[in-house]
């Protein structure tokens, strides 16, 4: 048995996944201690955090994400339609890995010492895993910084040959030294960037993708974007979830219909001394249900 066909027999055969500790909040509250690296020592940024408290939470963003897609576009000079949004780095693991898996089965390489979620990932698609130069793998992964270690790694001397990601979420904590990656290195692969880790904000899982050039790969990466591109529309609207609104009513301007959600319920809080009966007024507008909060005792599926 050859390399490969062992190490693809794994895939159907894997060892059962040990115990995944988190290292963060879990049941019993926050960490005593909590190493994170989003957890930034001297809080979050503060032009971000300003920013963020200054959101219209009564107003849905732009499903289609075209003014980030086209900032993003214009900060890293590329078309905007290489730009891909995920719900968080880990997301875009699964969801990569997942498309690979359908577009060029194979194994999937890591690095020896790597980030979990690239094993875990590959395992749920199905795929064997691969210490990266062990045998060939039709998806790769290379942290640059590297996760835990914080090592640069060099670009493969092949980089437009297979699928591959540079995981650069570390890249902003680097305190010395700089990337090996030239312009050319990075046209070839899918870029992962997540934004969290240099503002120092825990709670924001979103992240993004710079995919590759397709004149600078020798697979087909249209096929493998229009089939990452189709789960955007699955980070805007689950078909089986429920949104639940609690508010007075009192903000500013009509927000428009939740397209998110399967259902709404709207928790109506307006305790004032003379009730406004807006969210009474959107429930009926958005075919949602109306729930005063003083009457509210665990709305059921």
């Amino acid at each position: 048995m050859d390399r490969l066909t062992q190490a693809q027999s794994l895939a159907f055969n894997p060892e059962p996944a040990p115990a995944r500790v988190h290292g963060g909040p879990g049941r019993d509250g926050a960490a005593a201690w909590d190493f994170s690296t989003c957890a930034n020592a001297a809080g979050p940024c503060p032009q971000v955090l300003d920013a963020l408290q200054r959101v219209d939470p009564c107003a849905y963003p732009d499903p289609g994400y075209h003014a980030l897609r086209e900032r993003l576009a214009d900060w890293h000079r590329v078309p905007a339609g290489r730009i891909l949004f995920a719900a968080s780095a880990s997301e875009f693991i699964q969801r990569v890995s997942a498309v690979g898996a359908r577009l060029m089965p194979g194994a999937v390489a890591v690095p020896r010492h790597a980030y979990g979620d690239y094993t875990t990932a590959a395992r749920a698609a199905g795929r064997a895993v691969l210490v990266a130069g062990a045998g060939p793998a039709t998806l790769r992964w290379v942290g640059e910084p590297s996760s835990p270690r914080g090592q640069d790694a060099a670009p493969p001397p092949d980089p437009q040959r297979v699928p591959t990601v540079l995981d650069g979420v570390y890249a902003p904590l680097r305190l010395q030294g700089a990337s090996r990656w030239n312009w050319a290195d990075r046209q070839a692969v899918f870029v992962l960037h997540g934004p969290n880790k240099a503002l120092g904000l825990c709670g924001l899982r979103g992240a993004y993708v710079v995919a590759p050039d397709a004149e600078a790969v020798d697979w087909d990466a249209a096929a493998w974007m229009q089939a990452l591109a189709a789960a955007e529309p699955v980070l805007q609207r689950h078909p089986g979830a429920w949104l639940w609104l609690l508010s007075d009513g009192r903000c500013p301007g009509e927000p428009p219909a939740p397209r998110a959600a399967a259902q709404v319920v709207i928790v109506d809080h307006d305790d004032g001394p003379v009730s406004i009966g807006r969210c009474a007024a959107w429930a009926e507008a958005w075919g949602a249900r109306w729930v005063p909060a003083n009457r509210f005792d665990g709305e059921r599926r």
